[in-house]
């Protein structure tokens, strides 16, 4: 995949099996069944059908985070490890 794709252009290329939870800054593409025999009907960059795994759209924890930090005060984490998780009530421990 070249360097800068975005996930919208690669599906919108119809190269969906490319598209992994690494692309994205905020928001990601991930498997969204329960195992990796489930399959959907999805079409190819010719145009031809495929069975391909339903996916997902998520937004990156890190992000979600920061949008709640920053409007509804809340404290960051105390280490860098946790930082995409979302901080507990009462604070970091």
């Amino acid at each position: 995949m070249p360097r800068g794709a975005s996930g919208a252009g690669i599906i919108g290329r119809g190269d969906v099996e490319a598209v992994s939870g690494h692309l994205g800054r905020y928001l990601q593409v991930r498997p969204k069944a329960a195992h990796s025999r489930v399959r959907r009907r999805s079409v190819d960059a010719e145009g031809a059908t495929l069975e391909t795994m339903p996916r997902g759209f998520y937004l990156r924890a890190g992000f979600t985070a920061a949008i709640l930090r920053r409007h509804y005060a809340l404290p960051r984490p105390a280490s860098r490890r946790h930082a995409e998780n979302f901080p507990r009530a009462g604070g970091p421990r």
